[in-house]
């Protein structure tokens, strides 16, 4: 049947035009650059998807947090006494790995080693053997699983980028803790920023009644530690490595700029006034004796309000950050009662001013309701005639254990307020009024429906076993993904039409059919990649060069034959057929090699080499199509 021409050529015709029906909106879309940003939307959903290097975005480098990780591992029976001693000996491993620039793991070895101390006596969960590197080894490998389980679950929660306007992915690990995300097309980066590295850790835990007189009598007491110590605030600031001296520096440089201000006043008065005693004059405070007398009494009090009742606090948001280390510290919470965690809202409670304030809550250290315990999330918006109609919010289903949980909660805390916490931020702390039942629960707080949408996804895909932080971010401009589109349709206009020109010269009429289905191959490669959602990179277009080689090779292969049969006597179409036939071999074996190659770049490979490997093997499937069944 597919010898009979008419059927060939409907072939032909019916895949042109599906091929056509599947680029017009690319076409449409790069060649009208006048198209509202709403029209761009809907057609760049059924387009060619193009690369960070083709379309810009973000690229941004995120590495595991090692402290964390290690912390994570350290035996939970260990007393107190020992666990502080750990965090010691793992503080101590991290500024020595950082000092000699060396992997965490050799500098435990090393410090270990040094100091005899015996790894067992902390990561007793991990191994009971006294051999130290057998404990260093297995933490190893602990270490890769956590990597693969963080890519897998980065991989889940970056998967629904069409909702939350991410771009496509590409993510791929590098060396043994790093993770490299790369998101094309994207125009709001600290959003996508703030979306990756978000650690998902997902608690509801009791909110205690803060007391702020009882609060600043723990603050005063922190201060008598400071005295007894012979520190300044600052001096434990950087000491424990809370803060660095240049962003204390900066931190405060307003306050030092006002205090001077009113300095400078006060001296010009004195100045101008005839009674003065000129001995009054004052000198300008430097910010090396601001911070030097810097009280930590003062640095709280200055700096937040309370209401009458003296139950809620409020802080400046600007010092919030440091403020939360600071409080979190094993030393200084100490000081307050062990059961409990200092932490802030993770939204702007009032403004006074200029100045922007947040919430602190004192919380049960130890959580009700833990990531694991909750599935089914989604965003939604708040129902006609609730509290919340028209907001967004986010519903949470509960697993059997998490109803359990929460229903006991609930009923021991009617009347209480219990906080919702999301990667220790307080996002909504809700009276609790009844026992609640069946496990479903609500987050509110949320600005817009992106944040609502971002928290849903994250909390989907899972809590990451280990915080990772951006060690490198960097933007590549649309500017520059457009010079890489121009250079590269250039070099393959040049590329094309240096090999029209030898097909005509050296085929004459073979050659013109030989371009045409060169030009068909480009249009079906481009659609097949449209209906596969591939992206193109710049190597993806130098995997369409290669295609235009691969296919004029084919087209060779299946002339020379035809040749060598008009050379022995063959007329017309038997020697056409013939040399279809006897070349038909040799274009699949040189093919499949190729296409077996290219599979193997595509599954192994990522970023550009998957691109590559992408475009040229559509590429060869296409050329085979269009050198074996099309000219013919």
């Amino acid at each position: 049947m597919l010898e009979n021409l008419n059927t060939r050529i409907s072939i032909i015709l019916l895949v042109i035009a599906a091929s056509w029906y599947f680029l017009i909106p690319t076409i449409r879309l790069y060649n009208n650059p006048d198209l509202s940003s709403e029209a761009k939307q809907l057609l760049e959903k059924d387009s060619i998807n193009l690369g960070l290097d083709l379309k810009g975005g973000l690229r941004i480098v995120l590495e595991l947090d090692d402290f964390v990780f290690l912390n994570n591992k350290v035996s939970s029976g260990l007393r107190q006494s020992s666990k502080n001693e750990a965090e010691v000996f793992l503080t101590e491993c991290m500024t020595h790995a950082k000092e000699e620039n060396i992997d965490i793991f050799n500098a435990i070895s090393n410090i270990s080693d040094n100091n005899q101390i015996k790894l067992n006596k902390y990561f007793s969960n991990i191994s009971k053997s006294s051999n130290n590197d057998d404990i260093i080894s297995l933490m190893k490998e602990s270490r890769i699983l956590t990597m693969e389980s963080i890519e897998d679950k980065m991989r889940k929660r970056i998967s629904q980028h069409d909702q939350y306007g991410l771009g496509e992915p590409t993510i791929q690990r590098v060396g043994e803790k790093r993770l490299i995300v790369e998101l094309a097309g994207i125009t709001d980066l600290q959003n996508a920023k703030d979306y990756i590295q978000r650690t998902a850790e997902f608690e509801i835990s009791l909110v205690k009644k803060l007391n702020a007189l009882a609060f600043i009598n723990g603050l005063e007491s922190i201060d008598e530690y400071f005295i007894d110590q012979g520190i300044t605030f600052t001096d434990f600031l950087i000491r424990e490595k809370i803060s660095s001296y240049e962003e204390l520096e900066k931190l405060f440089k307003n306050e030092l700029d006002i205090i001077n201000a009113q300095l400078e006043s006060q001296n010009k008065n004195i100045q101008e006034s005839p009674f003065a005693n000129k001995e009054q004059f004052h000198d300008l405070i430097t910010i090396q004796d601001y911070l030097k007398n810097l009280e930590f009494n003062d640095f709280f009090i200055d700096n937040f309000e309370s209401d009458q009742l003296q139950s809620v606090i409020f802080f400046n948001n600007k010092y919030v950050e440091i403020l939360s280390l600071f409080l979190n510290h094993k030393t200084i919470k100490n000081k307050f009662s062990s059961s409990s965690k200092f932490l802030f809202s993770n939204k702007i409670i009032f403004k006074k001013g200029s100045i922007e304030y947040k919430q602190l809550y004192e919380v049960n250290a130890k959580p009700a309701i833990k990531n694991n315990m909750i599935e089914n999330t989604k965003a939604v918006t708040g129902e006609i005639g609730s509290e919340y109609a028209g907001r967004w919010l986010v519903n949470l289903g509960m697993k059997d254990i998490g109803e359990r949980a929460w229903y006991k909660f609930t009923a021991a805390n009617v009347n209480n307020q219990a906080a919702i916490i999301l990667d220790n931020e307080v996002y909504f702390a809700p009276y609790i009024n009844e026992p609640i039942k069946g496990g479903d629960t609500q987050i509110s707080g949320f600005d817009d429906m992106q944040e609502a949408k971002n928290i849903a996804s994250v909390l989907r895909a899972g809590e990451l076993d280990a915080p990772i932080h951006a060690v490198q971010t960097s933007f590549i401009g649309p500017s520059l993904g457009q010079e890489s589109i121009a250079s590269g349709s250039k070099a393959m206009l040049v590329g094309l039409l240096l090999v029209f020109i030898f097909m005509l010269f050296y085929y004459k009429g073979a050659g013109l059919i030989a371009n045409i289905a060169l030009l068909l191959n480009l249009i079906f490669v481009l659609s097949v990649l449209v209906t596969l959602n591939a992206i193109l990179t710049l190597p993806g277009i130098a995997g369409l060069l290669l295609t235009v080689g691969m296919t004029v090779d084919a087209n060779v292969i299946i002339f020379e034959r035809i040749k060598e049969e008009l050379s022995r006597g063959l007329k017309g179409y038997k020697a056409l057929h013939a040399g279809y036939d006897k070349a038909f071999l040799t274009i699949l074996d040189a093919n499949v090699t190729t296409l077996l190659t290219a599979f193997v770049l595509s599954f192994i490979g990522s970023g550009p080499i998957k691109g590559f490997a992408t475009t040229l093997s559509v590429g060869i499937i296409c050329s085979m199509f269009t050198a074996v069944f099309v000219t013919k």
